[in-house]
C-alpha cells in the first residue's frame, strides 16, 4: 500500500547516516486545485495540533516550499521566520523540506527533522531533491495504479449489467416469439 511504501521510504532516509536526519519525517499530499498541504503520512511522534491542519501554499516552512517548488532547509524552527506556525509541545528543529515532483507537477511535499543547526553535509540538498523526484515518480505509478483498478471494476460492473440487461431482453423476445 501507498502508505507503507512512503513510510518505509522516510525510515530508509533517516536511516542514512550523512544526512543528520532525526526520527520524524512524513509526507504531505499537494492539492493544487484549493492549494493545501494535507498530511498523509508520517514517521515519528507529532503534536497533535500538526497532525489535524491543512498547510495552505506560502504559510510556514512546507507551505513556502510547496509555492515556491523549491527545497527548503532551515537549522533552527524558532528563529527562522519562515517557520511561523506553533504547535503545543514543538520542539526546537532543523528541517528539510523537499517537493515532491514529477513530470514537473508538484504531487506533494517530504519533510525531514534534523537537530537544531546540523552539520550538513554538502550534497544532501541533492542527493534530498533526487528522492523526492523518484518518491513523486512512485506517487503519481501508484495512483495511475489505483485509477486503472478503479476503472476496471466499473467496467466489470457495467459489463455484468449489460449482460443481465441482454439475457432479459432475450427472455422477453423468446416470450414475444412465443406468443406471436
Amino acid at each position: 500500500p501507498m502508505e507503507t511504501m512512503l513510510q518505509e521510504t522516510i525510515k530508509a532516509i533517516i536511516g542514512f547516516d550523512e544526512l543528520k536526519i532525526g526520527n520524524k519525517g512524513g509526507v504531505f499530499f499537494a492539492d493544487t486545485e484549493q492549494r493545501v498541504l494535507r498530511l498523509y503520512t508520517c514517521v515519528g511522534e507529532f503534536p497533535k495540533g500538526f497532525l489535524e491542519k491543512e498547510v495552505p501554499f506560502g504559510e510556514c516552512l512546507c507551505g513556502s516550499s510547496a509555492d515556491l517548488g523549491e527545497t527548503l532547509i532551515s537549522h533552527d524552527s524558532f528563529s527562522d521566520t519562515r517557520h511561523n506556525r506553533r504547535f503545543a509541545g514543538l520542539t526546537v528543529r532543523g528541517h528539510y523540506i523537499i517537493p515532491l515532483k514529477s513530470r514537473g507537477k508538484l504531487v506533494g511535499l517530504l519533510f525531514l527533522y534534523t537537530d537544531r543547526n546540523p552539520p550538513w553535509y554538502e550534497r544532501s540538498k541533492e542527493i534530498l531533491c533526487s528522492i523526492g523526484n523518484l518518491i513523486a515518480d512512485a506517487i503519481e505509478y501508484r495512483w495511475r495504479e489505483e485509477q486503472i483498478l478503479r476503472t476496471n471494476k466499473l467496467l466489470a460492473e457495467t459489463n455484468k449489467q449489460l449482460q443481465d440487461l441482454n439475457h432479459l431482453k432475450n427472455e422477453f423476445l423468446g416470450i414475444a416469439a412465443h406468443d406471436l
